[in-house]
């Protein structure tokens, strides 16, 4: 059956219109998860909280990669280039996204506001605008993140419309910074 509804009702009070559902994950001190998702329904009427973990069984996604982007895919064929997909060695592990929020402390220290772009898959994409206006040159952003986040530059290349980019990438199993940063502009106030 297509659509089908699903119906559901409160044991406790009766109710079948009023649900907020949660998932939520233990994880470790780095972000691994511990354990499967725990999901439960929330009723708005008498507040019981209802898991249904015990009554769905949870589907892993088998991911794959593809042999253009190397990016992670669910299908045998890549959505992003029409690439064919490779089922990844037994053990791999993806590798985790650089920590936003610490990027975006370090960035505030020395006068930057940051933002994200980008599919997330192969880097995380990130474009740095100078929030000050004593707000450090390009390439000391690119030292102060690399130095905060016990980091390496691996390259860096102008870009249009005055822009800075660089790619930094941390230490340990993480995807790449890929940063662009725009002009300062002179004599704007």
């Amino acid at each position: 059956m297509v659509m089908a509804r699903l119906h559901l009702i409160c044991g406790n009070c009766g109710c079948n219109d009023m649900w907020e559902w949660e998932c939520r994950q233990e994880e470790t001190c780095d972000g691994e998860v511990m354990t499967d998702a725990d999901v439960s329904l929330s009723c708005g009427n008498c507040s019981t909280i209802h898991s249904i973990n015990g009554n769905a069984k949870i589907k892993k996604v088998e991911y794959r990669r593809c042999t253009q982007c190397k990016a992670p895919r669910k299908g045998h064929k890549c959505w992003k280039c029409g690439d064919a997909t490779f089922k990844p060695h037994e053990g791999w592990d993806e590798p985790r996204l650089p920590p936003i929020d610490r990027i975006r402390e370090l960035a505030k220290e020395v006068g930057y506001a940051i933002g994200e772009h980008g599919s997330k898959e192969r880097d995380l994409d990130i474009i740095a605008v100078p929030w000050i206006d004593d707000a450090v040159g390009n390439y000391a952003l690119f030292l102060h993140l690399a130095n905060g986040l016990d980091a390496k530059i691996l390259s860096t290349e102008r870009k249009p419309l005055g822009r800075y980019a660089a790619t930094i990438q941390i230490d340990g199993w993480y995807k790449a910074i890929d940063i662009s940063v725009c002009p300062k502009l002179e004599g704007c106030k």
